[in-house]
């Protein structure tokens, strides 16, 4: 008893001076919390936001020069304000405000907003005033440089408020990040198909191209309802052995639902199945998308794929063999989306050394990646097979970033994929912005086409369909409506090397293309889905109607 009381005893003295007292603790976590490191939270915010907004075209390791520049952005306003004010504490809440108002200034400029808080800054007239925005953003700046020299301001408790604010506020977007990288490994279901039943030797492949031209129009919509005759295009296809759908439709009206579908050469029940049809989310259809059924196969065979990165990023880069990118020598997507939304635009000079442009740095990007990938597309064509190529033009598709002529369009609005009745500048803007980038893109399709027919090493099945139509009037609210039909009619055409062996049909939809190329050549008998047509809303992707509705 006596050994192991004063044993306890002991252990007891020893706990006592090796812990710190509850007040100690408290006062040291008052002290930390004290710090100011609010000015590196509000530093980062910017381009960690823009990525978990964007995290679906772009990929994470591409924040991490724009996370540079915004700590260097806040280091230089942290040390000029130091300079002035002698205190770092209050430095430090300066900074953080200028930070906040430098970084949102674009936002606010050119309403990139949405809800509440645009109606709030269209209210005030300062969307789209430049005087009015710079006058009442240097107000709140010098208003708070006021409060914050005030002698009586409690810097520990300002300190801390700010840094809980700015901690917060960066957690909401890295969480989305996360998630959405975590989810995007996930695997979702999609039949398998199965192998070929006649395996060919790697000479006897073809290579197979998958040619998405986005949002092209079917024929007779796009004369009717466009005014453009692209029947020039249709006779070139026919005299390359291209066989051409009639009547032809998509199967879903979005992208990522048309995409997923016909890569995995099936509807997209399995999957409605899993996530409800009240689902939301459409990390499960990026996946599906890139880790595809039919890129699956086709490299079980063993092709290798070759795919062009472009918006929207349909998954994880390493589920892809190749993935051709545009060269960018200067500015990325997302630095570009940055400094435009940031008051370097009140400096254009300075805007132009930074972004190398001349107008909006997004829709230069844009159109290069369009132009990449449709001078690229040929010199691929010349590379040893079996090769599957999978090549997304976003165009005629929103924004109209082209003349017909092929030169730069001036935006109607800010630059922004929005389709259908979310076209900001209406369906009159909408009409004659389709028709002049699709007669470019149509000529330009032309020539790829022409390029990779010349320059191919082997046999290839070349499919070119677009995901959906255009929709000058296409309500996303009320889908099942007759806008749905200039929607759902598509270009539709493909070449197949023995076309009597897989003759296409009226009314053929994308979600049978790659089970008529695999049962024509790999010998697999994949019975032939019926060809339907379905319409959702975009906030209930997966709450599918069928148009038109059945009989």
């Amino acid at each position: 008893m006596g050994i192991a009381g004063i044993g306890g005893k002991k252990m007891g003295k020893l706990t006592l001076r090796g812990r710190l007292s509850r007040s100690q603790a408290n006062a040291a976590f008052r002290q930390a919390s004290a710090w100011p490191v609010h000015p590196i939270f509000f530093a980062i915010l910017p381009p960690i936001s823009l990525l978990a907004h964007n995290i679906s075209q772009i990929r994470p390791e591409a924040g991490l020069r724009p996370m540079l520049f915004c700590l260097s952005v806040g280091g230089a306003a942290l040390g000029t304000v130091l300079l002035l004010v002698r205190n770092l504490r209050r430095a430090a809440l300066i900074s953080s405000v200028f930070l906040v108002l430098f970084f949102s200034f674009g936002h606010v400029y050119f309403g990139l907003l949405h809800g509440s808080t645009l109606s709030l800054f269209s209210r005030f007239g300062l969307v789209g005033r430049l005087q009015g925005l710079m006058t009442v953003w240097a107000g709140l700046l010098v208003l708070a440089i006021l409060v914050v020299l005030r002698r009586n301001l409690p810097l520990g408790v300002a300190t801390r408020l700010f840094n809980g604010m700015g901690a917060v506020a960066l957690c909401f977007p890295l969480w989305a990040i996360a998630v959405h990288e975590f989810r995007l490994r996930e695997p979702w279901p999609m039949p398998t198909l199965p192998q070929g039943a006649v395996p060919l030797a790697l000479d006897q492949m073809p290579d197979i191209y998958y040619i998405i031209l986005d949002g092209y129009a079917r024929q007779d919509v796009m004369q009717a309802v466009y005014g453009y005759d692209n029947r020039q295009f249709l006779d070139f296809l026919a005299e390359n052995g291209f066989q051409v759908v009639d009547d032809a439709r998509a199967n879903y009206t979005q992208t990522f639902l048309s995409l997923a579908s016909s890569l995995n050469a099936d509807y997209l029940d399995p999957l409605i199945d899993q996530v409800g049809v009240e689902g939301k989310a459409r990390i499960p259809l990026s996946y599906l998308i890139h880790v595809s059924r039919v890129r699956e196969f086709l490299e079980a065979q063993g092709y290798r794929t070759v795919a062009f990165e472009g918006e929207p990023r349909h998954g994880p880069a390493e589920a892809l063999a190749r993935s051709l990118l545009p060269g960018q020598p200067g500015s990325t997507y997302l630095e570009r989306l940055l400094y435009e939304s940031s008051a370097l635009v009140l400096i254009p000079e300075i805007s132009r050394h930074l972004l190398d442009i001349d107008g909006l740095g997004v829709a230069r990007l844009h159109r290069e990646r369009i132009l990449y990938l449709l001078r690229t597309l040929p010199d691929v064509a010349a590379e040893p097979g079996p090769k599957f190529v999978v090549a997304h033009i976003l165009a005629p598709h929103p924004p109209f970033i082209f003349q017909a002529d092929g030169s730069p369009r001036e935006l109607a609005g800010p630059f922004s994929f929005d389709d259908g009745d979310s076209y900001r500048a209406g369906a009159e803007e909408y009409i004659e912005g389709y028709r002049d980038q699709a007669e470019f893109i149509t000529r330009e399709a032309q020539r790829m086409l022409s390029g990779v027919l010349a320059n191919a090493s082997r046999e290839s099945v070349i499919i070119v369909q677009a995901d959906h139509g255009p929709g000058a009037h296409y309500a996303w609210d009320a889908p099942a409506s007759p806008g749905a039909d200039e929607r759902l009619a598509i270009l539709n055409a493909v070449r197949f090397p023995e076309q009597a062996n897989s003759p296409v049909y009226p009314g053929e939809t994308p979600v049978n293309t790659f089970r008529m190329v695999l049962n024509a050549y790999f010998g697999t008998a994949l019975p032939l889905r019926p060809d339907r047509s379905y319409v959702s809303t975009w906030g209930r992707p997966y709450h599918m109607i069928e148009w038109p509705p059945a009989q």
